[in-house]
């Protein structure tokens, strides 16, 4: 799937969300990619000891713009 024919689904900071509407999407067998962003980086480092995972990283979640209707419907309540 290349970058031009891919959409935004899914955009969340918890994990358990994430989990959800993948499980959702790969039991309709809808392809889809992940990325995860660490929002704690600042000049290429990042200080994490001692702080809560929560928060600290973005979840996107990207399907093809053709599978893109049926996969909003299936993770409305997300």
């Amino acid at each position: 799937m290349n970058f031009l024919s891919r959409k935004e689904l899914y955009v969340t900071m918890d994990m358990m969300k994430l989990n959800s509407v993948i499980n959702l999407l790969t039991k309709e067998h809808i392809t889809f990619i992940n990325k995860t962003q660490n929002t704690t980086r600042q000049n290429g480092k990042a200080a994490t000891l001692g702080l809560n995972n929560n928060g600290m990283f973005l979840y996107y979640i990207y399907v093809h713009k053709d599978d893109f209707e049926k996969a909003k419907l299936l993770i409305k309540d997300k």
